[in-house]
């Protein structure tokens, strides 16, 4: 029990002391709110930095509403915004720790899509924390200092710059058939990524040829974690129809699994889509299954296979539970 509420409470910079291992000597330095940094701060902050051999920078946004939280407020409820940029002078902030040469460690706090580019050019990582909770300092200070493995995925897909900011994964193929004339088309990061301390890799991937109108998918599959670290893998299989009377998404995420790996440790998986997950909506707004060749995308990897026709319709087939007229 706890007669203070606050003590199960833990901010990023008390965690950061309060877990650092032994030898290792950390001090913080509040630059103060998250619209408007003074100069003198950035000042302050730079030749401090110059005097450590590693930064860790924390940066982004809060939606915290409480006593006090409205100076460092910059979303929740009613507070839309006309830009995905850092707010304030946080950029400024950062470019000053970029240009000091120590290499800085990233923290992002947000709960919306924000420009991230700068800080990925400036920083040697970026930790995307996101809202992170009542003990972030906790969980923060473990990933950077080795005690958890990070296996996060992105949630969305994160955006170059405010102009971009329609980017999803699933989108449809003609959305960026039209190229950008001086950036990029892609997102900056898409839906699902994530990195880990540890590698891991993908193979025996095995997929029937050919299902029925009725059978669901078999796959089979072994993760191999390659690297020195114990980790978890999230996989990911994605599957796209590639011819359908109605246009689809590139892709879409139809199943997902977690395995916990030690170092050098295999496992095979063995996971079904089901047969709803082969279907798009038609053109009469009820849900089809269409005979023909689909596609599966599996750590990086590329399998086909068909779907074939049933007997009395060789054109369609309904999906299970639609209504067909």
């Amino acid at each position: 029990m706890h007669d203070d509420p606050a003590d199960l409470v833990t901010f990023i910079d008390d965690g950061l002391v309060r877990e650092a291992p032994e030898g290792l000597t950390v001090s913080t330095y509040d630059c103060g709110s998250t619209y408007e940094i003074e100069p003198a701060a950035i000042q302050e902050v730079a030749v401090r930095a110059r005097a450590c051999d590693a930064v860790v920078l924390v940066v982004g946004g809060s939606d915290y509403a409480g006593p006090g939280g409205e100076a460092y407020r910059t979303g929740g409820e009613n507070l839309s915004r006309q830009s995905i940029e850092l707010a304030g002078t946080q950029l400024a902030l950062a470019e000053a720790l970029f240009e000091t040469g120590v290499p800085v460690v990233t923290v992002l706090i947000h709960s919306r899509p924000l420009n991230i580019q700068p800080l990925i050019e400036g920083s040697a990582a970026v930790v995307d924390a996101w809202n992170p909770g009542m003990r972030a300092g906790d969980a923060v200070a473990a990933i950077l200092y080795g005690r958890t493995n990070p296996s996060g995925r992105l949630p969305i897909s994160l955006p170059r710059s405010t102009g971009q900011a329609n980017a999803w994964y699933n989108h449809q193929p003609s959305n960026y058939y039209r190229k950008y004339i001086f950036g990029k088309t892609g997102p900056l990061f898409p839906f699902g990524y994530g990195l880990s301390y540890t590698s891991f890799d993908y193979h025996d991937i095995e997929v029937p040829a050919t299902i029925g109108p009725d059978d669901d998918l078999p796959i089979r599959l072994t993760v191999t974690n390659t690297g020195s670290m114990d980790g978890d893998e999230v996989v990911l299989i994605y599957l796209n129809d590639v011819v359908s009377s109605v246009v689809t998404p590139v892709k879409k995420l139809v199943a997902f699994e977690r395995v916990s790996l030690g170092q050098g440790e295999s496992r095979t998986l063995e996971l079904t889509i089901d047969n709803h997950q082969l279907a798009f909506i038609g053109h009469d707004m009820q849900p089809v299954i269409e005979p023909g060749r689909f596609e599966l995308l599996v750590g990086g990897q590329s399998l086909e296979f068909e779907l074939s026709a049933a007997e009395n319709d060789p054109m369609k087939i309904a999906a299970k539970g639609a209504a067909r007229d």
